[in-house]
């Protein structure tokens, strides 16, 4: 009678074992199948680079396609369709797989592809040069250099220099816009990008003397000294008070005298 109590117990252990994993699995399957359809709900199609896009370059449809991306990943401005992207000019190198946004294109309206790649509020200049002058020609467009200013005083063999502009962009040398290799090149013209009233002074610079460009790294950022200013703390002015003076009757028998003491 016990064996078959043990027996009994024993087999509803086993059934109760399997009902639970019955329930875990299917459990699991479930949430799985939910997680995949939430996966394939939330992505978003976005517009990417099939090759490499040189700076300056207009976009055509056989540099571009067309995948599926997490839509909380899909970075601001992205291009969701080919049609809206193509035309466009690269205003930097796209690389392949790299997500064609807004900010890595420029709108291309007419005339040279150069004309596209100016900042609105900003102006082309194109400055003359040598293969001295133009950083040994290692000058490429989309590198970032300094302007400086050289002239000879009148009557003297005195030579004064002076930087005219920081961290400029150079948009193209002589007339290529595309930076295709890293090689040493003679230069005779190099296009600057600035704002107005920044182009003023290069032209003046460039009438007084020669320029010259200074290659930068355009990793390193211009920063502003910061003013200090003097604290100035205000005290009250202090009242001076009265030297107050006594004298010291000295009485000596019948005579008495008045004496001023010693400070």
């Amino acid at each position: 009678m016990h064996t078959n109590r043990t027996k009994l117990m024993l087999m509803m252990a086993v059934v109760l074992a399997l009902f639970a994993s019955w329930i875990a699995y299917t459990w699991v399957q479930k949430r799985g199948g939910q997680a995949v359809a939430e996966a394939k709900v939330a992505t978003e199609t976005v517009v990417v680079a099939n090759v490499e896009i040189p700076y300056g370059q207009k976009l055509e449809a056989p540099q571009l396609k067309v995948i599926e991306w997490p839509k909380n990943l899909v970075p601001e401005g992205a291009f969701k369709d080919i049609k809206t992207a193509e035309g466009k000019v690269a205003s930097r190198t796209i690389f392949p797989d790299d997500i064609i946004t807004a900010k890595r294109v420029a709108d291309h309206l007419g005339g040279s592809h150069l004309a596209a790649l100016i900042d609105d509020k900003k102006r082309a200049i194109t400055v003359r040069v040598d293969d001295v002058i133009g950083v040994g020609g290692f000058l490429l467009p989309g590198n970032h250099v300094d302007v400086i200013g050289v002239r000879r005083i009148t009557g003297s063999n005195e030579v004064i220099a002076k930087t005219v502009m920081k961290d400029v962009i150079v948009l193209a040398v002589d007339q290529e816009i595309k930076p295709d290799v890293d090689q040493p090149k003679v230069v005779r013209a190099v296009t600057l990008e600035m704002l107005p009233s920044s182009a003023l002074k290069v032209v003046k610079a460039a009438n007084e003397g020669k320029i010259h460009l200074l290659l930068r790294n355009p990793a390193t950022k211009i920063v502003k000294k910061k003013t200090r200013t003097k604290k100035v703390v205000y005290r009250k002015p202090v009242k001076k008070q009265k030297k107050l003076t006594y004298n010291v009757n000295v009485i000596r028998g019948t005579e008495r005298t008045n004496v001023k003491p010693k400070s």
